[in-house]
């Protein structure tokens, strides 16, 4: 090894040495992670991920023979499993349906009502629930064997609506969020089973 004598030009050179070396690093490291960055952008193929959203759509089917409205089911058009739930609306209503009687029908004197809740359906808080989940295509139990009028009110008809909800089966957490539990989960409570 030489012998070197550090003065104050010799620092001044080695210090612009270490310098030097640093930049160089520095800058070497700079340009490899940029160049790394630019060829992962445009060296790899973008990947596309497509969702597509599910569609909740059921239909009423019922048939009717002369006054008598029977075989109420509903079925799943949609994409996904559904939950469905159905209230029925039974009022009076004038010849041509523009008005609705104050007065209530009453079952078992205007109408007789012949429900099938041994088929899946169960009774809570004034809706009907289908107690599985319905796949698309296909549909649910029948709810209403029959319905027939009994009675009459002068001017007016007896008025059965069907009115159904459903919502996408999975996750049941929004079930339980929208309709306060789960159709057919003995778990929940406040559901009357065949009521």
């Amino acid at each position: 090894m030489k012998n070197v004598k550090i003065n104050s030009k010799n620092l001044s050179r080695y210090l612009k040495r270490i310098t030097a070396l640093f930049s160089a690093v520095c800058l070497l490291g700079i340009g490899g992670i940029g160049g790394s960055l630019a060829y992962l952008k445009l060296g790899t193929d973008p990947v596309q991920n497509t969702f597509t959203a599910g569609k909740v759509d059921t239909e009423i089917f019922e048939s009717f023979n002369g006054q008598v409205k029977k075989d109420v089911l509903i079925k799943n058009e949609g994409s996904v499993p559904v939950y469905v739930r159905v209230m029925l609306q039974i009022n009076w209503v004038s010849a041509n349906g523009n008005e609705v009687s104050p007065i209530t029908p009453v079952a078992g004197t205007d109408y007789e009502i012949n429900l099938n809740l041994n088929n899946g359906w169960i009774k809570s808080g004034g809706y009907y629930y289908y107690s599985k989940p319905v796949k698309p295509g296909d549909s649910t139990g029948n709810l209403i064997n029959s319905i027939t009028q009994r009675g009459s009110l002068d001017g007016y008809v007896l008025n059965v609506d069907v009115l159904s909800q459903s919502i996408q089966a999975y996750p049941t957490d929004a079930v339980v969020a929208e309709w306060g539990f789960v159709p057919g989960n003995s778990s929940d409570s406040g559901v009357t089973v065949n009521e």
